[in-house]
């Protein structure tokens, strides 16, 4: 299924990008979705009612987690992040978190 989701070449952008110690990063969140049955993909585990029991706390959970680790990194200035399902999951990222602070944004480049 994650193959099919999109995969590499999604792109965490920082406005720093020339700062003296740029720093780069490639991360695989394994399987960041949100909870929406998206009817056009597999995504159907990730929903409450599917074996994942995928809810919103769980989602925010992992985000949080995904930040506060783009934080331990010192905040590269580009991450390349693979297994994610969508933009909307990577606006939550970026902008429902202290990321946004840093001024994170994306860039999709590729698609699987």
């Amino acid at each position: 299924m994650s193959r099919r989701m999109l995969i590499g070449s999604l792109f965490l952008v920082v406005s720093g990008l020339l700062r003296a110690q740029t720093r780069l990063a490639c991360w695989n969140l394994e399987n960041f979705f949100d909870t929406v049955d998206d009817t056009l993909t597999l995504d159907d585990a990730f929903t409450p009612q599917g074996e994942n029991h995928w809810t919103y706390s769980r989602f925010v959970r992992k985000r949080d987690m995904l930040y506060k680790t783009v934080a331990a990194m010192g905040y590269p200035a580009l991450v390349g992040l693979v297994e994610v399902e969508n933009g909307r999951v990577l606006d939550a990222l970026c902008q429902g978190t202290p990321l946004r602070r840093q001024g994170y944004s994306w860039v999709q480049i590729g698609r699987a």
